[in-house]
């Protein structure tokens, strides 16, 4: 193999050095861009983002729905999990 020129080895400098200082970003969970909507009777139309979670109720935020316990509810009127429904869907 030719030994490159300087002027080329020096080129691929930012090349080796660059990832080995800067981490890649996490890829984003596309479920916290998703948007639940309460489906309860006398319900208002509460609706959960998991970007802002609810954290008045044990959900902080960066909680998917999905992620949410068995036992949360509607803060607003007290239905379950079963009542929302996935905005778009």
């Amino acid at each position: 193999m030719p030994a490159l020129p300087r002027r080329g080895a020096l080129r691929l400098l930012p090349a080796i050095l660059i990832p080995l200082f800067v981490r890649p970003g996490r890829a984003e969970d596309s479920r916290l861009s998703e948007i639940w909507r309460c489906g309860g009777g006398d319900c208002p139309g509460y609706e959960y983002h998991p970007r802002d979670g609810d954290p008045e109720h044990g959900a902080p935020a960066g909680t998917a729905f999905q992620d949410l316990p068995a036992d949360w509810f509607c803060p607003r009127c007290g239905a379950g999990k079963p009542d929302f429904r996935r905005m778009g869907d």
